[in-house]
């Protein structure tokens, strides 16, 4: 019996999910900047206080920010839901950015930059885990398990 396309499990089959539209183009969408932060993070402190170092030190403190809150963002969501964490979240981090730009702009002191950088990492908002979790409760899948079963699942 040969198998036609609709038969086997794959992206396709899974882009027909229902609903599964309402959440990918918003998360896709708002991937975009995140690749952006770094790189605008280290241009701008270079051009500001003249040092890679300094600017690569600033966008790092950032870095490690958001690994060590990005946890925590999660538990919340989790607890209290995704709407709930990701919009005070998105004003946190726009207020966050916002800063570490006027601050590196005004020739602040580079200890201001690491203080501003903190929470600019700390409230990026976690896109990615998001949209996996939603994928996980789109297609049943149980706590625990691998995210390589989600495929499998559609079938």
């Amino acid at each position: 019996m040969a198998s036609t396309v609709s038969d086997r499990p794959g992206y396709g089959q899974l882009l027909r999910t229902p609903g599964a539209w309402t959440f990918l183009l918003p998360g896709f969408a708002a991937r975009q900047p995140f690749a952006m932060l770094t790189i605008g993070i280290v241009l701008l402190v270079q051009h500001t206080t003249g040092s890679y170092g300094s600017a690569g030190a600033v966008a790092a403190v950032s870095g490690v920010s958001m690994a060590l809150f990005a946890p925590q963002s999660g538990r919340l969501a989790d607890r209290f839901g995704q709407r709930a964490v990701l919009l005070p979240g998105v004003l946190l981090h726009a207020a966050s950015v916002g800063t570490l730009t006027a601050l590196a702009l005004a020739d602040a002191p580079l200890w201001a930059l690491f203080l501003a950088a903190v929470p600019t990492g700390a409230s990026i908002p976690q896109v990615g885990p998001m949209v996996r979790a939603r994928w996980a409760a789109r297609l049943g899948a149980a706590p625990g398990r691998p995210a390589s079963s989600l495929m499998s699942t559609a079938a």
